[in-house]
C-alpha cells in the first residue's frame, strides 16, 4: 500500500510530494501473531478464567489410576456410573491415554492437562488456517477467521479446560484437510489418512462424527470414473475406521453388559438436560447475538448453495455438508462443551458469506464481522472482570474446606469450582466422591442414591441439586458446618449429615422413579 503526503516548503509555495510505502504484513505473519496472542492469554488465565470442574476431577483421577496400574477406573464417581470402579466404558479411551503419557513425562497435575488443551487450541487455529486459506477469495479473509476464533468464548474456554473436545477437533480437522486434498486430487494415500484421522477423532470423543459424517457422505457421493474406483475409495476410508472401532470394541466386548449399562445411564441423564444453546440464547444477551449470528450465517450459506445450484461441484458439496453438520448437531447435543463446533466452522461460512456480499458491493455487511469481534471482546472483558472481583484464590477456597473436614471423613462434592485438586494434594486422608449435576426433572433410582449417600457423612455443595436430593439433605441434616457467600468469595456450604442409623432414606414419587440397568 502506497501513501502519498503533500507538504509545502518555507522557501517555495510549490508543494513537495513525499511518497512512502506502507504494506500490511502477510496473512501468515498476522495469523502467527494472533495465535501467539491466543496462547499468551490462555496461559495467563490458565487456572482462573474457567475454574476447575468436577469433570476434570473425574478424568484426572481416572488417568492417575491408569498410570498406577489400577486401570481406567474411578472411585470418585463410582455407583453413579455402574461398575466405574472396575472399568470405564462410558468414553472412548484415546484422550485418557494421551493425558496419561503427558502426566508420566511432566508430572501428575491438572495444570499439565490444561496446558495440553492450550496446545490443542493453538493447533486448531493453525489447522484452520491451513484449511481456510485456499477457500476464500481475499487473502486477508483468513486473518478474519482466525481473529473471530481467538476471541471466541467457546474456543477460549475449550482450550483451557482439561477435556477431550479440542483433541477431537484436532484429529477431525486433519481428516477434513486430507479429504479436501482428496477431492481436489484423489490418491489412495490421502484417503487412507482421512480414514485414520477420522477414526482417531471418533476414538477421542463421539462428537468426532460432526466431521466424520460429512466426510463419509462426501466420499459416498463423490464423482468416480467407474464402480471399481468407487468401491476402492469406500474401502480406503472405511477400513481404517472399522479397524479402529473394532480395536476399541475388544476392550469392552467381554464386559458388554457394563458398557451398555454405563452408556444407558449417561444417555438417561442427558435426556433431561436443558438445551444449553437455547438457554444461552434466552438468558445471555451477548451470547444470544453471537450464537444467532452464526446460526443465521450457516443457514444463509446452506440456502445460497441450494438456490444457486452449486452442489454439483464436490468441494462445494463437502462445505455444504460441514455447514449443515455444524448447524444441527451442536444444538442437539445439549451440553455447553459442544457449542465450540458452531463458531469453529461457522466463522468460515461467515467470511464466505461476507465475501459474497462484498463482491456484490454490499459493503455494509462487513459490519457483522465488526459486531462479532466487539461481542467476543465484551464477553472476554466480562470474564476478566469476574476474575478481578474474585479476591479469594483457589488455594484459600480449598483451605477453607479442608480446615472444616475431620480426618478420614467421607465427603460428597457437589460444588463449583471443584476443590478436589486441593484436597487430593493436601488431604489424602479424605474419602471423596463426586456428585453429578442432576437435573430437577430427572427420574432417580433411590436404591443407587441410598447406596451412595449412606457412604458419606459430609456434603460440600454450592450448586442447587435435584429436588429429591435437596429434600434428603434437609431431612438428614445434623448441622451446617460452614457457609460462605461473601463478596469476592466462591459460594460454599458444608453440611454434616446425621448418623446413618438416624437418616431417612431417599424416596421418590412414582413418576420420578427410574431403575438403573441390571447386569
Amino acid at each position: 500500500m502506497r501513501l502519498g503526503v503533500v507538504v509545502a516548503t518555507e522557501k517555495s509555495d510549490k508543494p513537495l510530494k513525499l511518497e512512502m510505502d506502507f504494506s500490511l504484513p502477510k496473512p501468515l505473519v498476522l495469523v502467527t501473531c494472533l495465535i501467539l496472542t491466543f496462547i499468551f492469554f490462555s496461559l495467563l488465565f490458565l487456572t482462573t478464567k474457567f475454574p476447575f470442574s468436577n469433570d476434570e476431577a473425574i478424568y484426572f483421577e481416572m488417568v492417575t489410576r491408569l498410570i498406577h496400574g489400577q486401570g481406567l477406573t474411578s472411585l470418585l464417581f463410582r455407583d453413579f456410573i455402574p461398575q466405574l470402579d472396575q472399568q470405564a466404558f462410558w468414553y472412548p479411551p484415546l484422550y485418557f491415554y494421551f493425558i496419561a503419557l503427558l502426566y508420566m513425562i511432566f508430572g501428575e497435575t491438572i495444570v499439565v492437562g490444561r496446558m495440553f488443551s492450550v496446545l490443542c487450541g493453538a493447533m486448531v487455529l493453525g489447522l484452520m488456517y491451513l484449511f481456510v486459506r485456499t477457500k476464500l477469495s481475499y487473502s486477508y479473509s483468513v486473518v478474519g477467521v482466525i481473529a473471530l476464533l481467538i476471541t471466541d468464548p467457546y474456543l477460549q474456554d475449550g482450550s483451557i479446560i482439561a477435556r477431550m473436545e479440542l483433541l477431537c477437533i484436532v484429529f477431525g480437522l486433519v481428516a477434513v484437510i486430507f479429504h479436501w486434498q482428496w477431492l481436489k486430487k484423489p490418491t489412495f494415500l490421502t484417503n487412507v489418512w482421512t480414514g485414520i484421522f477420522a477414526t482417531l477423532s471418533l476414538l477421542t470423543h463421539p462428537t468426532g462424527f460432526i466431521f466424520v459424517l460429512p466426510i463419509g457422505i462426501s466420499i459416498l457421493f463423490a464423482h468416480y470414473p467407474n464402480v471399481r474406483s468407487r468401491i476402492t475409495s469406500w474401502l480406503l476410508f472405511g477400513v481404517p475406521t472399522l479397524i479402529g472401532l473394532a480395536t476399541w470394541a475388544t476392550t469392552f466386548i467381554g464386559h458388554f453388559d457394563a458398557f451398555l449399562a454405563q452408556n444407558v445411564v449417561q444417555m438417561h441423564r442427558k435426556e433431561y438436560i436443558n438445551y444449553f444453546m437455547l438457554r444461552s440464547i434466552r438468558e445471555l444477551p451477548l451470547k444470544r447475538v453471537l450464537l444467532l449470528t452464526y446460526l443465521f450465517s450457516n443457514s444463509f450459506y446452506i440456502i445460497r448453495m441450494l438456490e444457486q445450484g452449486l452442489l454439483k461441484k464436490q468441494t462445494n458439496r463437502f462445505l455444504f455438508l460441514l455447514a449443515l453438520s455444524t448447524l444441527i448437531f451442536p444444538v442437539l447435543m445439549k451440553e455447553m462443551w459442544y457449542l465450540v463446533y458452531l463458531p469453529l466452522l461457522g466463522s468460515v461460512f461467515l467470511l464466505l458469506n461476507l465475501e459474497w456480499f462484498w463482491l456484490r458491493k454490499i459493503y455494509y455487511a462487513g459490519l457483522v464481522f465488526v459486531l462479532l469481534i466487539a461481542v467476543n471482546l465484551m464477553i472476554y472483558l466480562n470474564s476478566i472482570n469476574q476474575i478481578v472481583l474474585k479476591t479469594q484464590t483457589y488455594e484459600e477456597y480449598g483451605q477453607a474446606i479442608s480446615d472444616r473436614l475431620p480426618e478420614g471423613e467421607k465427603v460428597l462434592l457437589s460444588i463449583f469450582p471443584d476443590p478436589y485438586f486441593y484436597l487430593h494434594q493436601q488431604r489424602p486422608d479424605l474419602q471423596l466422591r463426586e456428585s453429578p449435576n442432576t437435573p430437577n426433572n430427572e427420574p432417580l433410582d433411590p436404591a443407587i442414591y441410598n447406596t451412595i449417600l449412606s457412604d458419606v457423612n459430609y456434603l460440600v455443595i454450592s450448586m442447587v441439586p435435584n429436588n429429591t436430593l435437596t429434600q434428603y439433605y434437609q431431612e438428614n441434616l445434623e448441622t451446617v458446618v460452614y457457609q460462605d457467600k461473601s463478596a469476592g468469595h466462591y459460594d460454599l456450604l458444608i453440611l454434616k449429615l446425621k448418623p446413618l442409623e438416624e437418616r431417612a432414606p431417599v424416596q421418590v414419587r412414582k413418576s420420578m422413579y427410574w431403575q438403573y440397568p441390571k447386569f
